[in-house]
Order: structure tokens, then sequence, then C-alpha cells
């Protein structure tokens, strides 16, 4: 929430200042990236699956995975050398409005748009794989192999959905403050409301997050598997106890 508001009392020119709003930006930037390098490498081994290993050496692996960090940490430089210490501490009044443009193209435009991109073309791409297993008739290993391949899939389209709301008013606003005076969101009487919400969402993402990968774990699926005997009308197949059950 802090990045959106910013800190009335405290002035630009300070250390604790700019140190928070670049970290809190850099941040920002790493989640989403670090998104398009897992969609990325998602993509790659179901649609190039007997090249992987070809296309993906190490030295590419561990270009991709620094340059996420990479670009955080130039844009957290650009952010030093631009930084306006004539305002208070807001990120929207201390950056030229084309820093802002270059953010949301950076973080938001490539990052996010490639991410759902390329999982949309790996979901295209599993279903053709899938129907042409039918069709050679091996119907029978389908299903263990759409639950293998699509669990990463989906992993990373909940992850998805979960950075995109929890920085859905910092894009908003970082749109909205790189076209109008920043003046103008500001006077908003929707601002703070839904400011204070995205604050909300986006301290629940350190936990939602974790969460969804821990429930890909195979420690943790025999404690999903005792829950759902508990509640067996739950199942998908099992729709007659949801009738019997009912007085």
């Amino acid at each position: 929430m802090t990045i959106l508001t910013g800190y009335s009392g405290v002035l630009a020119n300070t250390a604790f200042c700019k140190f928070f709003m670049i970290a809190a930006i850099s941040e920002m930037q790493v989640d989403l990236l670090t998104l398009l390098v897992i969609a990325a490498d998602q993509y790659i081994l179901i649609a190039y699956p007997f090249r992987y290993h070809d296309l993906l050496t190490k030295p590419r692996v561990m270009f991709l995975a620094v340059v996420p960090f990479v670009i955080a940490l130039a844009n957290s430089v650009l952010m030093v050398a631009i930084w306006d210490d004539t305002n208070i501490c807001d990120f929207y009044q201390n950056l030229p409005q084309w820093f802002l443009w270059l953010l949301l193209c950076d973080a938001i435009g490539m990052a996010f748009v490639g991410t759902v991109t390329l999982q949309v073309l790996t979901i295209r791409i599993a279903r053709r794989h899938m129907l042409q297993l039918q069709a050679n008739g091996q119907g029978q290993v389908s299903a263990e192999t759409v639950r293998r391949h699509w669990r990463g899939v989906v992993t990373t389209l909940l992850i998805c959905a979960m950075t995109f709301f929890s920085w859905i008013l910092g894009i908003v606003t970082l749109l909205w403050s790189a076209i109008v005076e920043v003046v103008y969101v500001y006077n908003s009487k929707y601002f703070s409301h839904i400011s204070l919400c995205s604050s909300y969402f986006h301290i629940l993402r350190g936990i939602w997050v974790p969460l969804v990968y821990a429930m890909r774990t195979p420690e943790i699926r025999p404690v999903i598997m005792r829950i759902r005997k508990l509640f067996p009308a739950w199942k998908s197949n099992d729709v007659t106890a949801i009738r019997t059950s009912d007085p």
C-alpha cells in the first residue's frame, strides 16, 4: 500500500524513502519476470520434449535465472539516478512519466502478457498431444499424462492470477499516472478504499503462493486425500451421495 499512497510525512530525499520504494518496484519486476521464465520452461518442455535438454543447457538456464534480477537491478539504478528529491516520499510524484511507461511495458506488458500467452500455447499443445494419444489407441494413459503435464501449467496459471490480483491496483495506477497527472489519481474518492484492499491482497500473496506450491508436494497429498475421505459428497463422481444426504 505504501508504494501507492507513499509516506506523507517523509521527504523524498531520505535514504529510507528511496530504499523502500526501489525495493518494492524491484520485487514486482522479479515476481513477474520469474513467472515468465517458468512459463517459458513449461512451454519448451511440452512443445519440444525430446530437445528439452539440448535447448536448456546449464549456461542457458543460469542466464534465464539471472535475467529477472539483472533487469530489476538496472531499473533500480536508473530510479536512483532520476529520482526527484523535491516532493514527499511518493513513487508516482518522484519519477517522470516516461519511466512509468518503461515499467509498465517491462514488468506488466512483457512479463505478464508474455506469461499468459505462453500458458495458452502450452495448454493448446498439451491438448493436441492428448488427442494424438487417444487417436493412437493410448487413451488409457491419457488421464495420467494430463495430470502429470498439466499440473505445472495449472500451478503457474494460479500464481499468475494471484500475482495479478496482488498488483492490480498498482497496474491501474501506474497506467493512469503514465497518462494523466498524478494529482487527479489521488483526488479520486475511491482511491484510498481500493488501495487498502490492494494492500491486503498483496500481504495475502505471501501466504497463497507458497500454499499453491505446497499443494503439489508429495507430502501434502495424503493429507488432502484424508480430508476428501471425510467429505465423500465433494467428489465429482459421487453425485448419489449428495442426493441421498438430502432430507
